[in-house]
Formats: C-alpha cells, sequence, structure tokens
C-alpha cells in the first residue's frame, strides 16, 4: 500500500497558515513588548511626580518584556507547557519567570529607594526684598519667617493656640483677611506613631465632611525619602460668594509628633466658578500634590509663638 503525499497545492496552504501564525505571533510580541516598557515607564514617572508607585506595574513590566521577546523569537511557543513539548521549550517559559521574578525584585527595590533632587523649600528671616507685608503690624513681621512654596515667598500673617498651635502663612502681596492662597501649619503633639498619624488623619476628614465639605481624595502616599504620609483634597461649595474654596492636606510625622499642612486656594468666577473650580483641579491637582509631598515642615519649635 503506498502512502498518499500532500499535493503541492496543500503544502502552498499550510506554508500560508504557518506564516499567517507566526506573523501574529511575532505582532503579539511587539505588543506585549510595548505594553511592558510602558508600564516601566509609567510606574517610575508615578514614583517621580507622587511619591507612589504600583506592585503590580513591576510584575507586568518585566513580564511584557521577557514575555514579548519569547513570543516574537518563537511565536510557536506560545501557550503553557504541554506533554508534547520540546525540552527547549520548558527551559525558555522557565528562563522567562526568573527573568521576570529577578528584574520585578530588582525594579520594586529601586523604586522603594528612589530619590529625585527635593525642591527647594527654605525657612528664611523676613526682609524687605520679600515685598510688602500682609499684615499692619510691621514691626511683629520683622522677625517673621517666611516659606518658599510652588514659587512664592509665604509670610506668616496669623498664629493662634487654641487647642493645637497654628501658623497661617500667605502670599506677600495678600492679605490674611482676605486671601486667595493660604498655607496653614498645625503641630499635632498628639500623634507620634504611625497609627496615631492614620487616626488622626481620618478625624480630620470627619471634621471636613461635618463642616459640608466633599473629600475629592484621599490616599496614603510616600515621600520621596521612603517617609509615609496622608494626603486629602477637600472641597467647600460656597454659592452666596460665587467660590469654591480648596484644602489639599498633608498629615505627617515629623521628628518628635505629627505636622499638618493645608494648602489652600480658593478660586471665584461669577459666572461659572463650578466650572473653573474644576479647570483648576484638572490643570493644578497633580502639581500641588507633588508640591506637598516634597515640601518639608519648618521646625515649629523655632516658629514665634505670639498671638496675632
Amino acid at each position: 500500500m503506498q502512502a498518499t503525499l500532500p499535493s503541492s497545492s496543500e503544502t502552498r496552504t499550510q506554508d500560508q497558515s504557518t506564516k499567517r501564525t507566526s506573523s501574529s505571533g511575532r505582532l503579539a510580541g511587539l505588543v506585549m513588548i510595548a505594553i511592558g516598557v510602558a508600564a516601566w515607564w509609567y510606574n517610575w514617572h508615578l514614583a517621580s511626580t507622587a511619591g507612589e508607585f504600583y506592585i503590580k506595574l513591576c510584575l507586568l513590566g518585566p513580564l511584557g518584556v521577557f514575555g514579548g521577546i519569547l513570543v516574537l523569537l518563537r511565536p510557536d511557543w506560545v501557550g503553557p507547557v504541554r506533554s508534547d513539548s520540546t525540552r527547549g521549550h520548558k527551559f525558555a517559559l522557565i528562563a522567562v519567570i526568573g527573568l521576570m521574578a529577578i528584574a520585578s525584585g530588582i525594579d520594586f527595590y529601586l523604586l522603594v529607594h528612589h530619590r529625585s533632587p527635593r525642591s527647594s523649600v527654605t525657612v528664611t528671616p523676613w526682609s524687605p526684598k520679600l515685598g510688602t507685608p500682609p499684615i499692619a503690624a510691621v514691626s511683629a513681621m520683622a522677625a517673621t519667617p517666611a516659606i518658599a512654596f510652588q514659587a512664592q515667598t509665604y509670610c506668616l500673617g496669623s498664629f493662634n493656640q487654641q487647642r493645637t498651635a497654628m501658623w497661617e502663612f500667605v502670599p506677600a502681596d495678600e492679605n490674611i483677611n482676605d486671601w486667595k492662597t493660604l498655607l496653614t501649619i498645625i503641630d499635632r503633639p498628639d500623634a507620634r506613631t504611625r497609627e496615631e498619624l492614620d487616626r488622626l488623619a481620618e478625624g480630620i476628614m470627619s471634621v471636613y465632611q461635618s463642616q459640608g465639605a466633599r473629600i475629592l481624595l484621599a490616599r496614603t502616599m510616600r515621600e520621596e525619602s521612603g517617609a509615609v504620609f496622608n494626603y486629602l483634597v477637600a472641597a467647600f461649595d460656597e454659592p452666596d460668594k460665587q467660590r469654591f474654596e480648596l484644602d489639599f492636606v498633608k498629615v505627617e510625622l515629623g521628628a518628635k509628633n505629627a505636622a499638618v499642612v493645608v494648602y489652600g486656594v480658593r478660586v471665584t468666577d461669577p459666572k461659572d466658578y463650578r466650572t473653573k473650580a474644576k479647570d483648576f483641579l484638572d490643570m493644578n491637582s497633580h502639581q500641588v500634590g507633588r508640591a506637598l509631598g516634597e515640601l518639608a515642615v519648618p521646625d515649629v519649635s523655632k516658629l514665634p509663638r505670639r498671638v496675632f
């Protein structure tokens, strides 16, 4: 009995099918590599700008790159190991898993210990070069500090101590009684541990909500130094004044105890203040969060404690 050989047309059809499968596999490999590189880039971008990153992306990046390279070189090895898989197929899959694990571990370690230059945040004595003091008591301002934040110089405008010590800073050309942006530092000696810091952040959020504010964001973030802080964004709708007051709040542990930093912004527009506030958040919230994350809080023991 003679064996029947495949015809030339059948052979060409099989070859074309194999080529299509190979081309689709290589295309999938390129897509996987692109996704892996994009995941790696986004994770590092997020760590550099927001001080946080996603552990899942530490896995997805190397998996996409090494898995994509394997699929690109050998599209016929796509899929799990089977009983009829060759030794090379099995070895290649094990190598990809090993490389992914090593690369993910290195990436995670570098992200945790990532350092980028901190923005310049200084506390300096008041001088005439900083502009006109925002309060009438010029003699009191002569010895008060100033803080550089988001390319502006904020001068101490008031201090009060009811339950906790609180310092309010305004730009040199603004008045504490009618401010547009306000930087507030609150000393919280009642919180000295991470657990107490979390409870403090939850209490601050509850106070905002009880006063009618909407909490737009609440999360735990990491500074470039590795220190963890709580961050939230609250919004007060004030329709009678045609404005939104937006508070960007950072709650962190200092050398001795916790401190709260609040960056307040009043967004006003007699025509449509809600749209203007939304546009402000879309364009500036990420930048403000980053600036607060990089802000080194002054040593409150060296700040003046005169009520004015």
